[in-house]
């Protein structure tokens, strides 16, 4: 992961907080919607973004993907800057 994912990733309050939410394990796209309070449409274009920049990786689970964070410091960093923006 580069730095461009991780200024990808804190740019924006939403993504940072999906980010959060995968800290604990790898979820798929309605357990994020379930846990961040999120619509699946913004999930799922926020998950894109994150994807294609490496911030996130996803494995087929049957019909559905898990999705994981690609380096466990991402959530360290989104989770202190929640701190300052709560």
């Amino acid at each position: 992961m580069d730095a461009r994912a991780v200024q990808i990733a804190v740019s924006n309050r939403v993504r940072c907080n999906i980010i959060a939410c995968l800290g604990a394990r790898a979820k798929t796209v309605t357990e994020l919607c379930e846990t961040c309070g999120l619509s699946q449409s913004a999930v799922s274009q926020h998950l894109m973004k994150l994807r294609n920049a490496g911030a996130v990786t996803s494995t087929a689970r049957g019909r559905e993907r898990l999705y994981q964070v690609a380096d466990r410091r991402l959530v360290a960093v989104c989770r202190a800057i929640s701190n300052f923006t709560t």
